[in-house]
């Protein structure tokens, strides 16, 4: 979501903008939205904070497999000096907590996983309501429009008629004669 938000900003301009402008407007006036875009914003924070952590971990199992057997095991290089994995100063891991970092990178992974899958969802709903909202105002336009025409073909009526009494005191002017027939009841 932040890509495409980023994608309209910056590279379709001015309309992008106020679609993004519509759509914060939106979340403000409409409550749901609002909350749907606040969890959407904790998620994404969630899966940022996870993916750090699992790339750390990632990491860390990256430089173990670069250390010797006997360094891993016994926690010394062959000649009896402590594994070090570098300017750090570090112990190489034990098997042991290799086995946990290789489980709580299979933990982070699936809830990364669940996580986006709860980012998609949220997408889907903020851009469903949003679609909503436009329809809602693409109906408005169109009523206004027509109410436009209509007002349009009144004024037109109007006009018209003010023309058509203006010529009838012309021509009455002119010594002409206007009839006018009364209705007569009862018949």
């Amino acid at each position: 979501m932040q890509d495409l938000e980023d994608y309209l900003q910056n590279s379709i301009g001015r309309s992008a903008q106020a679609t993004l402008a519509t759509r914060e407007k939106l979340a403000e006036n409409d409550n749901e939205m609002e909350l749907w875009t606040h969890q959407l914003e904790e998620i994404r924070a969630q899966i940022a904070l996870k993916e750090l952590e699992l790339k750390k971990i990632q990491d860390a199992l990256k430089k173990e497999a670069g250390l010797s057997k006997d360094a891993r095991q016994t926690g010394a290089n062959e000649d009896g000096t402590p594994a070090d994995t570098g300017q750090t100063g570090r112990v190489s891991l034990s098997a042991e907590k290799i086995a946990i970092l290789t489980s709580r990178t299979g933990q982070l992974e699936s809830q990364i996983i669940e996580l986006k899958k709860q980012e998609a969802e949220l997408i889907d709903k903020i851009k469903q309501r949003f679609d909503e909202h436009q329809a809602r105002f693409d109906d408005s336009f169109y009523t206004a429009k027509k109410w436009q025409q209509t007002l349009d073909g009144w004024q037109m009526f109007s006009d018209t008629k003010k023309q058509e009494i203006r010529n009838m005191i012309d021509h009455y002017g002119e010594g002409g004669t206007v009839v006018v027939s009364t209705p007569t009841p009862g018949r």
